[in-house]
């Protein structure tokens, strides 16, 4: 009798140990497996600060107002208001700059540039030496391009087909329908969409108020008062 119990209590001790040791080596299940972690990291990993926005007058991403120094994420949606200027710098991927009511999409990887037109007033994008582009309109428009350095491909619908067509440095053009402009490497283009834009230039509004009355006050300064005669140089003969 006492040896059945002896074993009875030696087995159920033993039976307890086993259990407590599986429950101690038991998966923690609040650890993220591999699909769960590839999944949450990849959206993070898809909208990776890739640069900064300098900012003047109304500037949205994603929507929401920004200033100068607000950050740029791959798939942001950049957006410049009526009086808005702004320069998206993404590093080794080059500069984008927008003036007034332009909206663009960008979608990065290490050595491309794409960008989705989706409102067309002035773009210019200057790539640097290894990287490609490819720039798209969301809605078909009259758009000219001018390239000042590099050359652009430029994929248009024609009247009777699909075209290409080359533009070089210190080249511009007007399509009617334009479906890609590609580039590569030591580029710049412009497309402009907006009438009285300048290609390639992002001079901040103020700055324009600022050179305004520079020249104003030059003028005054340069034009002599009515009621002061005119100063002769030279000497006067006697």
């Amino acid at each position: 009798m006492r040896f059945r119990i002896l074993t009875s209590s030696i087995l159920a001790i033993t039976i307890a140990a086993v259990f407590s040791l599986s429950s101690l080596a038991a998966p923690d299940l609040s650890v993220r497996t591999p699909d769960s972690a590839e999944n949450d990291g990849g959206e993070r990993a898809a909208r990776a600060v890739v640069g900064t926005c300098i900012a003047v007058g109304e500037v949205k991403i994603d929507g929401n107002f920004v200033t100068t120094g607000a950050t740029v994420s791959n798939g942001d949606t950049i957006a410049s208001g009526p009086d808005g200027d702004a320069s998206v710098e993404l590093g080794s991927l080059g500069r984008i700059q927008l003036r007034p009511n332009t909206t663009i999409k960008i979608n990065l990887s290490s050595d491309n540039c794409r960008v989705t037109i989706e409102r067309c007033g002035s773009f210019t994008q200057t790539l640097p030496a290894g990287v490609a582009s490819q720039v798209t309109l969301a809605r078909s428009a009259s758009v000219e391009v001018a390239v000042s350095k590099g050359e652009a491909r430029i994929k248009y619908k024609s009247a009777k087909s699909d075209s290409d067509k080359i533009l070089k440095a210190d080249e511009t053009s007007t399509f009617g329908d334009l479906d890609q402009v590609s580039s590569t490497g030591e580029s710049a283009l412009t497309i402009n969409c907006c009438v009285g834009c300048h290609p390639a230039a992002l001079i901040p509004p103020g700055l324009v108020g600022l050179f305004a009355a520079i020249g104003a006050t030059t003028i005054i300064i340069a034009v002599p008062r009515k009621d002061e005669p005119p100063q002769v140089s030279g000497t006067v003969p006697r």
